[in-house]
This record gives C-alpha cells, sequence and structure tokens, in this order.
C-alpha cells in the first residue's frame, strides 16, 4: 500500500533522496555513511567538523585575548597621561611658587617696616617691589651706587657755586634744579634732570616702565617712578619731602625753608600751585575730605604705597589670586582708606564675582536669590563700590591726563624754578 504522504511533490521529493543515496552508495562518496561502516569508519568524516569549530573557538579566544589586551594598552595610556598631566601642574605649580616666593619674601619686609618691626626706609622699599620682580637678580649695591651718585653730584655743584650744603635751603632748591634744569657741572660736564617717557607710560609693553631702577638706567621715567625717586634723593639729603596722590597720578610736596608745603610736578621739573591742581584734576570735594587725594604721604604711609605697587607687580605676574588679595589686606589693615588698595580690591572681588555668574549660568541679577552664596558676595562688591564712592574715588581718562599734563606747562610757565 502506498503511504498517503508519498503523493505529488513528496513523493518526487522522496524518490529524488533515494536516488542520491543509491548513486553515493554506489561511487562510495566520503561524508556519507554506508550501511556496513563502522563507527571508527565514520568518526574521520567527523574530524574537519570539530577541527573547524576547535579553530574558531581559538579565533574568538585570540580575538578576546586581543581585545583585552588592547583595553589594558588604553587604559595604562590614559593612566600615564593623566599621571603626565598631574604631573606637569604639580611641577607648573611648584614654578609658579618658586616664582612668587620673592614676592612673599618682599611683602614679609615691608609689612615689618609698616608695623615698626624695622625701619620704614623708602629707598630699600622701592628696591624690595623691583627685585621681586626682577625674581631676586636686581643688586642693591649697584641700585644704592647710582642714587649716591646722584646725591654727590649735587654735593660736586655746590662746592663748585661756593653753596653752603649744610642750608637745608641749599639742598632743598638743588633737589628741585636737578629735576629741572640742565646744569653745566664742574669739568664742563652736563647734567641732564630726567624726562617723562612718552614711550609705553602705563607699562602695557614693559610693566618695568614703572620702576626706579628703570629710571636710574636710562634718565627717563613717569608719574610713578619720578617722584618715587624725587623722595629717595630728599630722604638721602635730609629734605622734607612727600608722594601725594591725584586721580591717576603722583606727584611731589616739599617743605621749603620757612617750613611751606611747595607742590612740585617731577614729570616736568615744575612748581605749580595747590588751589591749581585741586582744581584741574579731576579731585572731588569728597576726597579732599576723605584725605584720599593731595595730603602728604609719610614714610609708614610711603612703604603701604610700595605695598601696593608689589601686589599690582604680583598681579601683572600672576593674576588675581590669594597671594594678590593677602598683599592688598596687609594695606588696608595699616590704612584702610588705601584707595589704591581699595581699587585692587574691587577688582579682585568683581573677578571672583564674574567667575561665580559664569558658573551658574549668568542668571539676571533679580534671580540671585537662587544662589545664596553668589548672592552675597555680589552684595559685598556693591557695597565695595559704594564705599570707594563715597571716598570720592575718581580716575582720570588717558586723554584727559595727556591734556592736563600740558595744563601743567601752561601752569607752571609763571612758576619759574628759584636760582
Amino acid at each position: 500500500m502506498i503511504n498517503p504522504c508519498l503523493t505529488g511533490k513528496n513523493l518526487a521529493l522522496t524518490c529524488f533522496l533515494m536516488l542520491v543515496w543509491v548513486f553515493a552508495r554506489a561511487q562510495n562518496l566520503p561524508g556519507l555513511p554506508t550501511g556496513n561502516q563502522t563507527p571508527e569508519e565514520i568518526a574521520p568524516t567527523r574530524k574537519p567538523l570539530e577541527n573547524l569549530r576547535q579553530q574558531q573557538m581559538q579565533k574568538t579566544i585570540r580575538q578576546n585575548q586581543q581585545q583585552f589586551q588592547q583595553q589594558v594598552i588604553e587604559q595604562n595610556t590614559r593612566r600615564a597621561m593623566a599621571e603626565a598631566e598631574s604631573e606637569s601642574l604639580r611641577a607648573e605649580e611648584r614654578r609658579r611658587q618658586q616664582a612668587a616666593a620673592p614676592f612673599l619674601k618682599a611683602g614679609t619686609q615691608l609689612l615689618a617696616m609698616a608695623e615698626g618691626k624695622s625701619h620704614p626706609q623708602v629707598k630699600k622699599a622701592a628696591f624690595l617691589v623691583e627685585n621681586a620682580f626682577h625674581h631676586n637678580q636686581l643688586s642693591y649695591q649697584t641700585y644704592c651706587a647710582q642714587i649716591a651718585g646722584r646725591v654727590a653730584a649735587m654735593k660736586r655743584y655746590a662746592a663748585w657755586k661756593k653753596m653752603d650744603w649744610k642750608s637745608y635751603k641749599t639742598r632743598a632748591l638743588l633737589l628741585v634744579r636737578f629735576f629741572s634744569d640742565t646744569i653745566r657741572m664742574p669739568g664742563g660736564i652736563m647734567h641732564h634732570p630726567p624726562v617723562y617717557d612718552f614711550e609705553d607710560p602705563y607699562g602695557e609693553k614693559d610693566y618695568r616702565q614703572f620702576f626706579v631702577t628703570k629710571l636710574l638706567r636710562t634718565n627717563k621715567g613717569q608719574c610713578h617712578s619720578l617722584p618715587l625717586l624725587y623722595k629717595i634723593l630728599a630722604d638721602e639729603i635730609g629734605v622734607k619731602a612727600y608722594l601725594s596722590l591725584s586721580p591717576s597720578h603722583t606727584f611731589i610736596q616739599f617743605l621749603d625753608e620757612n617750613r611751606r608745603l611747595v607742590w612740585f610736578e617731577t614729570t616736568n621739573g615744575h612748581i605749580v600751585s595747590d588751589r591749581w591742581m585741586a582744581g584741574s584734576g579731576f579731585v572731588k570735594r569728597q576726597a579732599l575730605e576723605s584725605r584720599i587725594y593731595l595730603d602728604t604721604l609719610g614714610n609708614k604711609a610711603t612703604v603701604l604705597y610700595c605695598l601696593q605697587d608689589l601686589a599690582e607687580a604680583y598681579i601683572y605676574r600672576f593674576g588675581y589670586d590669594q597671594t594678590a588679595l593677602d598683599l592688598i589686606n596687609n594695606g588696608l589693615a595699616h590704612n584702610p582708606k588705601d584707595i589704591r588698595a581699595l581699587a585692587l580690591k574691587a577688582n579682585f572681588v568683581t573677578c571672583d564675582v564674574n567667575r561665580q555668574l559664569k558658573e551658574i549660568g549668568q542668571p539676571p541679577v533679580g534671580e540671585l536669590d537662587s544662589y545664596p552664596a553668589v548672592k552675597k558676595n555680589f552684595e559685598y562688591m556693591r557695597r565695595l563700590y559704594e564705599y570707594i564712592d563715597a571716598l570720592g574715588y575718581a580716575e582720570m581718562p588717558r586723554d584727559d591726563y595727556q591734556k592736563w599734563l600740558n595744563g601743567i606747562n601752561r601752569e607752571a610757565a609763571g612758576k619759574a624754578v628759584p636760582k
């Protein structure tokens, strides 16, 4: 009886397979077992498949091993790069600390002068600032010799002209003349007064433009270095002279033989009137009342002035950081109205507030209640600016400053330096 499943296509397929099987047995083809083969005879036909599986497994194992080794290499590389970056940061911090060390040492010495632990000598204070900026590479002996040379020149001129060097009037007069006039010295040598340096007067290209050491070397300075050198020379020869501040400017006040204060503009070597200076230099009434401008700075105040010079030089090198803030605050601890220190602190706080605002996405001021720490710092900045404004702080725009210097020339035209 024919199986009902073997009909149609199924029957044809079955027949075809039977013919293939019969043909394979007749040809004794490998891979197809015959009915009378033993297991041992069948086994060889399975080896190629097993070998293929083993090869595939070995290949997979090798790939896994390679992937693992690659991951280990990448991890080690990342670790080495992180360690190298960390070491680079540590090395950079060590270099920064080494570069900052002279500033810290100078700050300690200036603070000792301000606190009366050592003699407040302006000559030494100015040198400490400039030597710190130069990584302690300047020679104090050379610096002192250059100052002594200028004093000796005044003494030689006084002896040549038979002037009484012991007279206070003689010394005060000659110091003014040496900052004002071209003078024929003994032997025909000409003395040339120091002049204003119009090239980079704000120290934007070279911060050393502010330095007394640069002025001593080149005989050119500006409204920071010129008054400082005058004050240093005055101390050396026993003339009472004082630094005095106005907006964006420093000048000299000195006592004449009658103990009257004389106002002297070192940038052009002219005597000017106090009335003109007070009325032409952006000086507010509040500034006169608070005495932040046009007052005389004694030796302690001048040392604190140099301490803020040090802070500014440090900020020029390293920016606003905790060390800069410490230098600023040390000055304010001795003079809470130190207008230069207050201005630097306002800049520091402003930078800090801007950094915090940037970190939280620059929200409007009205939304700062959601950020208590930032709001507290913001409010402190606002109060600090209000306090500085109340003291009468002002800045003189650069174009106006140049016009103001020219105005000094016109004011001084009728005030000849005594001969």
